[in-house]
This record gives structure tokens, C-alpha cells and sequence, in this order.
């Protein structure tokens, strides 16, 4: 893959992840709680092939995008405090 092409598809996959991370603290608050459970769990396998059958390999093929990619992008942005505890209740296995 050539460079532009290996810029242009991380920052798409990285909007992407924070769009996604976004939708899932929006419903969160408004779907009853096995219902965001489905829909979180569907958005994790979308978020998992974006970062491992795009992004992890267009990174190792082309480390230098990832220092290029907009620094307030990114897969695990930090949650504010007791957020995860929330976000994983009901999921536990």
C-alpha cells in the first residue's frame, strides 16, 4: 500500500473508532440494559476487524502514519472515572 493511501485509511479508521466509542456512551443512557448489550457487543466486533484487519497492519507496513495521525484520535480514549465499570456491567462471563 502506498503512503497516502496508509494515512487516508488510518485517520478514517481512527474517526471511525471514535465515532463508534461515541455511539456506544450515547446509548448507553437510552436502550434498556440488554438491548445496549447486543448493540455494544456488535460495535466491538466492527471496532476489532477496523483495528486488526485495517489498522494494526497498515501501521506495521507504514509505521511512520502513526505518528502522523491526529493526536485527539484514537482507539482507547480515556474514559471519565467509573466509566468502564459501566460500560462492561452485564458482560462479565
Amino acid at each position: 500500500m502506498n503512503a497516502d493511501t496508509a494515512e487516508r485509511l488510518a485517520e478514517q479508521a481512527l474517526q471511525m473508532s471514535d465515532d463508534l466509542n461515541e455511539l456506544v456512551r450515547d446509548i448507553q443512557g437510552t436502550e434498556a440494559a440488554d438491548e445496549f448489550a447486543r448493540l455494544r457487543a456488535a460495535i466491538g466486533r466492527v471496532m476489532w476487524a477496523v483495528y486488526y484487519e485495517l489498522l494494526k497492519p497498515t501501521l506495521e507496513e507504514h509505521p511512520s502514519v502513526e505518528s502522523q495521525a491526529r493526536p485527539e484520535a484514537g482507539l482507547a480514549r480515556k474514559l471519565p472515572a467509573g466509566s468502564r465499570r459501566r460500560q462492561t456491567r452485564g458482560l462479565e462471563r
